[in-house]
């Protein structure tokens, strides 16, 4: 981290000045020669001066390390060149030199550097004990891939980032590495860097044993003080082994790990804050080992390993300092065939993107194998698989990679895309209707088996309806499906049509008298800006359609709603609604125009957030007294302040491994209220938990203080039934289980319970109504009759094969509810 300090004053030296004269030869009846470019470098610091003569050619640049200040380089003949002088502590300078006529012999020429601003600094580490030896780099931000390097949080350093100097005539030449300058820290842990121009900087400090300090916002300011500290932090790294399936070890596999750290230290309001993603890699050695680092104590690493000869492994979640972490790989290869839809024959051209867990899709590298059949490895987290070609409707789905092996995705049959007209109208009038949008549902309508993404995510984008009220829609699956028409502004979805398969030309009747309008206000009537959700019910259960912005003005509305049951909510950052929610009946095309929202704009919460690792963040959410969620932004230690909240209200801090203090907000007669976050503790909770002996994988607990002012802590057990709770502070904990069991606990420094539940399971299996065939993918919810049977519901992930598990519950009457995306829910009795 670099923040500013002001120590030192320096002013600004003269600029770059330099001066070219011809010299012409008293011998024109010489011998053939060489020309020379001579002179003299002037200015203090000119003795170690790295010159470039630059041609025509930029690769052909020649760099000439001057000492005594005199020059006296060969120079192309005939031919402009430019000359670059490099100087350490000076502006880099680029003065163009005429060519050299046939009657001369050489050209002379006089280069003055110029000392530009200064930079003073200190390198400090954590603890403020001074760094000598450490080594800062600069350069000018106009280097704009820096940037999007470190925004990326791919790794890098400045002393491989390429350095060019600009020539005055649209070109740049690149200075090589060896005239590039770095200055080292001395004893009393402070440097000096001069040649900078005004203007924005980047600056890297790099020391053994700390983590590289980078900062992109330096600036240089003429006749102003440019001065700043550094703080380095210590370096942590996490080591350990990458092996296969049979435990032996796996060299040359790649480790990469990826973490979030904050984006600016948190002070003022709430607002504005965020973090940025950092990764880095390392390659294991020959017995399989690796250490990955430096890198901060702290943020939660996400550790992954691939080998292209022994697979992948799974996500493993660890903080740094880190030994001996065990990275196992295993090899998860997917096949399949992929032909035309309508003739069964092998396509030649296709392409395959797979898409892993938390990531976008990703190019597959595919093995052709002929006859259209296809083999790829994918990594153990790959969570879809989609295939497509030139014209075609693409193919899309879900892939459940378990602990390795093959998977056999079959036959692949991609059918012809294709395109449609139509003409949307109004529903009344009969008046062709321009500027609306037409465009595939956002709705899933396929009812094949583990079929996903057949809305927008994949086809047309839509297609936008001229004067005439026409439009043309192409990239539509050759079956069945769902048509939506937005209108223009808002977006709002108009109505859903539904176009019947081998239909190449639609009709669309728009109601435009169906309108659902409203206000957003403050108490006094003054409007204000938020944003509006309108929703559906359908099959029982509400569906999102549409999400809206309200401007200044406050109004808000939606055109051409078909008839149906609507709910709308409503939030503002201004403050909070204490009615968030109106639902109403929409009918006969009437309309509903008189939703009013009213924003109250409560008090503000002071308080601080403490006790985090360094980088580390918490997420700190705002609900009313009913629990309705407000906001929420992302802080890291620091102070903090957040405004509109309702009294007796609640402000929730989470970290990023599952702990969680709760504050209820009591407002004093100035509607303010203190609230403190402290997170310290470094006291540990681990132990077992099983069901009349056997391992319970994937059990939700709560680590709940008898001190509300004290963290809550969160857990899962792994797939041997272990938990482990770190960071709490000494004193009686109750852990709670997701099935409603409680055991009370008292830590000192560390506690070791294991949990025994009785063998009270419940179990089952999914199939598809009309085809019985199991059915994975979706997710399987229980929750008791009685809330002290169970406080909160209970969820599990549907396996492949269609079942799922509860275990550790309590004896007594539950609801098991499935959900698929595919399929409408359906609730049991048990």
């Amino acid at each position: 981290m670099v923040g500013g300090s002001s120590r030192r004053r320096m002013g600004a030296s003269l600029l770059a000045l330099a001066c070219v004269c011809a010299c012409a030869s008293a011998d024109d009846t010489s011998a053939p020669h060489l020309n020379a470019l001579k002179g003299m470098i002037v200015g203090a610091g000119a003795a170690h001066v790295w010159v470039a003569v630059v041609g025509q050619d930029l690769d052909e640049a020649t760099w000439t390390l001057v000492k005594d200040g005199r020059i006296d380089i060969p120079m192309p003949p005939g031919e402009p060149v430019v000359v670059v002088a490099v100087a350490r502590d000076r502006v880099p300078l680029a003065v163009a030199v005429p060519p050299v006529p046939p009657e001369a012999l050489d050209r002379n020429i006089v280069l003055a550097l110029s000392r530009g601003h200064w930079l003073e600094g200190i390198v400090r580490s954590e603890d403020g004990r001074i760094v000598s030896g450490a080594d800062v780099r600069v350069a000018a931000a106009d280097a704009v891939v820096l940037e999007g390097l470190a925004l990326a949080g791919l790794p890098f350093s400045l002393r491989d980032v390429k350095m060019k100097i600009p020539l005055g005539d649209g070109r740049a030449v690149e200075v090589p590495p060896f005239a590039r300058t770095k200055w080292t820290t001395s004893g009393d842990g402070t440097f000096r860097i001069g040649g900078l121009q005004p203007g924005r900087h980047f600056l890297e400090a790099t020391a053994a044993g700390f983590v590289p300090a980078f900062e992109s916002h330096v600036g240089i300011r003429e006749d102003d003080e440019n001065d700043i500290d550094i703080e380095l932090f210590e370096a942590f790294y996490v080591a350990g082994h990458v092996v296969d399936g049979e435990g032996g070890p796996v060299s040359g596999a790649e480790i990469r790990a990826h973490w979030h750290v904050p984006t600016r230290a948190p002070e003022g309001n709430l607002g504005g804050f965020g973090h940025h993603r950092r990764r880095a890699t390392a390659r294991t050695g020959d017995d399989g080992s690796f250490r990955l680092g430096p890198l901060d104590g702290g943020p939660l690493l996400r550790i992954f390993a691939e080998s292209k000869e022994f697979g992948s492994s799974r996500s493993l979640h660890v903080h740094a300092p880190y030994d001996g972490l065990v990275v196992e790989l295993s090899r998860h290869v997917v096949h399949g065939r992929v032909t035309d839809g309508a003739t069964g024959e092998p396509l030649k051209s296709f392409r395959i993107t797979h898409k892993p867990q938390y990531q976008y899709f990703q190019e597959a590298h595919a093995t052709r194998l002929g006859d259209g059949r296809f083999e790829m490895p994918v990594v153990p987290e790959t969570r879809l698989v989609r295939i497509e070609a030139p014209g075609r409707f693409p193919w899309v789905d879900r892939l459940f990679t378990g602990a390795g092996g093959e998977y056999d995705l079959g036959e692949i049959g991609l059918e012809m895309a294709r395109s449609i007209t139509g003409r949307v109208r109004d529903e009344t009038s009969g008046v062709p209707v321009p500027g609306l949008i037409v465009r595939r549902s956002a709705r899933q309508y396929h009812d094949e088996y583990l079929r996903m993404y057949a809305a927008n995510h994949h086809g047309a984008t839509g297609a936008k309806t001229d004067r005439h009220g026409t439009f043309v829609l192409g990239g539509l699956p050759p079956g069945a499906d769902l048509l939506e028409v937005v209108a223009e502004p808002g977006g709002a979805v108009g109505r859903t049509v539904e176009l019947p398969a081998g239909v190449a030309h639609i009709e669309i009747a728009l109601g435009f008298d169906g309108v659902i309008s409203g206000t957003l206000t403050l108490p006094d009537g003054t409007p204000v800006a938020g944003t509006v959700r309108l929703w559906e019910q359908t099959r029982g259960s509400w569906t999102e359609e549409l999400t809206g912005t309200v401007g200044k003005d406050g109004a808000f509305a939606w055109f051409g709603i078909g008839d149906g049951e609507y709910r709308v909510t409503a939030r503002s950052d201004l403050g909070f609604v204490p009615e968030p929610s109106r639902t109403f009946s929409l009918g006969d095309g009437g309309p509903v125009e008189d939703i009013h929202f009213v924003v109250e704009t409560g008090g503000r919460v002071l308080g601080t957030l403490g006790g985090l690792p360094r980088g580390e963040l918490a997420r700190v959410e705002v609900v009313d007294r009913r629990g309705k969620f407000i906001r929420e932004r992302v802080l890291g230690n620091g102070s903090f302040e957040v405004a509109g909240i309702p009294d007796r209200g609640w402000v929730v801090a989470r970290t990023s491994d599952g702990r969680f203090v709760r504050r209820l907000v009591l407002l004093d007669d100035e509607d303010l209220a203190q609230i403190n976050f402290d997170f310290s503790g470094d006291a540990e909770l681990a132990g077992s938990v099983s069901a009349g002996g056997r391992p319970l994988a994937g059990m939700r607990l709560a680590v709940v203080p008898k001190d509300e002012r004290r963290p809550t802590a969160q857990a899962t057990t792994s797939e041997t039934g272990r938990y482990a709770v770190q960071d709490l502070s000494d004193g009686p904990y109750s852990v709670r289980t997701g099935t409603g069991y409680s055991f009370d606990v008292h830590v000192v420094r560390n506690a070791t319970p294991n949990i025994e539940l009785p063998s009270v399971s419940l179990s089952g299996r999914v199939e598809a109504q009309e085809t019985a065939r199991p059915v994975g993918g979706g997710m399987a919810s229980l929750v008791g009759t009685d809330p002290a049977d169970s406080p909160r519901p209970l969820g599990t992930p549907i396996a492949s094969d269609g079942t799922f598990r509860f275990d550790g519950l309590r004896a007594g009457e539950y609801v098991v509810r499935i959900s698929h995306r595919d399929f409408a829910d359906v609730s049991r009795r048990v």
